[in-house]
């Protein structure tokens, strides 16, 4: 099978710290010309969040495990499967978990008025919190490294997949153009399975 330019994919990062599961859901849509195959686009988009996710890795604790990430084409209304984590697999913390509330956070604007994408990280460790409660300095920095990996999209072929938000109701999708930072660790309320942040 293959995704035609305009199809969008929802990707689900899957980690976990024990029994308890952490999920970003991404949308992804395919820009660009031509087609490209399932297995390529994929395998592009699992390598970029590989990528992005390592520049935060430092920041998680050895007791979070990537485990899978996973592929569904909403346009076509079609399962794509799950890959593993192209070379993830743990945190490389060692120091105490911060309550699992508290979350690095980034922001992603769109052009369009009252869309904004926002991303609750995995927890991170008592290592990365100053004595005010907000996240040390190399914690944004590794946000800002993290979130230029997502911005740039993922290239296979001649398709990119770009990152944005994507509304069910309309099927109106509206891409990423710029990250925010904010200074200050953020708490999430909890989502049922497969609409996590």
């Amino acid at each position: 099978m293959t995704v035609q330019i305009d199809d969008v994919l929802r990707v689900t990062a899957k980690m976990s710290i024990g029994v308890e599961d952490v999920q970003n859901v991404y949308h992804f849509k395919a820009t660009g010309t031509g087609t490209a195959t399932d297995a390529n686009v994929t395998i592009a988009i699992a390598a970029g969040l590989d990528n992005a996710y390592d520049e935060v890795d430092l920041l998680f604790p050895t007791v979070l495990s990537f485990d899978t990430i996973e592929f569904y084409n909403l346009t076509q209304d079609l399962y794509l499967g799950e890959l593993a984590w192209p070379t993830l697999v743990a945190g490389a913390d060692v120091a105490d978990l911060l309550p699992p509330q508290v979350c690095p956070f980034v922001l992603f604007n769109t052009n369009e008025l009252g869309s904004q994408g926002r991303k609750f990280l995995p927890v991170t460790t008592t290592n990365y919190i100053a004595v005010d409660g907000t996240p040390t300095g190399g914690v944004l920095t590794d946000l800002a490294a993290f979130a230029a990996d997502i911005l740039i999209g993922y290239v296979t072929g001649t398709v990119t997949m770009v990152p944005g938000n994507y509304r069910k109701g309309t099927a109106a999708f509206f891409e990423w153009v710029l990250a925010i930072l904010p200074d200050f660790y953020a708490t999430q309320r909890r989502r049922y399975y497969g609409s996590g942040s």
